[in-house]
């Protein structure tokens, strides 16, 4: 009788530990899929943020021709050049100027890039007293029409373009006067 105790105290104590280790295990698999959960929570934020998906639809998109981007170049910067005082116009486009102190103001998130978001608002918000914008609807520029000037001012298809307003490409086109 005292074997048999003896025998079911080492398995019940055999038991404990198992029982002891699937919780450990368990509680690993728990925290490892929260962790998997969060990573990929945080991924969809990071690529929500950075415009993934609008960045993909874009590259779908053709560029615009010259043609289109002089043309479209003329009416968004006909569109600035009304927003601006006169002491702006005229200002030199290869010293910084108008575009390049436009695009820090519309550069909402400070990364020295703009997003096609920035871009898109600037285009069809109208102007308050803090951030520009040029409050053309799709009526007087298509959204086709800007999807494929961004790809042209987007040539590597990143979703962004860099600061430099030579990279824009819009300034040279047309000075206001």
């Amino acid at each position: 009788m005292v074997d048999e105790e003896q025998q079911a105290r080492s398995r019940l104590a055999d038991l404990q530990r198992q029982l002891r280790r699937a919780r450990i295990r368990a509680a690993e698999q728990m925290r490892q899929r929260e962790a998997e959960e969060k990573a990929r929570r945080l991924r969809a934020e990071m690529d929500e943020r950075q415009g993934l998906e609008i960045t993909l639809r874009l590259r779908q998109v053709a560029p615009a021709r010259e043609a289109e981007v002089v043309e479209l170049s003329r009416v968004i910067n006909a569109k600035m050049c009304m927003l601006q005082e006169p002491a702006a116009r005229g200002s030199d486009p290869k010293r910084g100027g108008r575009w390049y102190r436009m695009f820090k103001e519309l550069d909402a998130d400070g990364n020295d890039q703009l997003s096609y978001e920035e871009f898109l608002h600037f285009i069809r918000r109208s102007s308050t007293g803090v951030l520009p914008g040029l409050a053309l609807g799709p009526r007087l520029l298509a959204d086709g029409a800007i999807d494929a000037m961004w790809r042209a001012m987007d040539g590597d298809a990143r979703g962004l373009i860099s600061a430099g307003a030579q990279q824009l490409g819009l300034h040279k086109r047309f000075v206001c006067f």
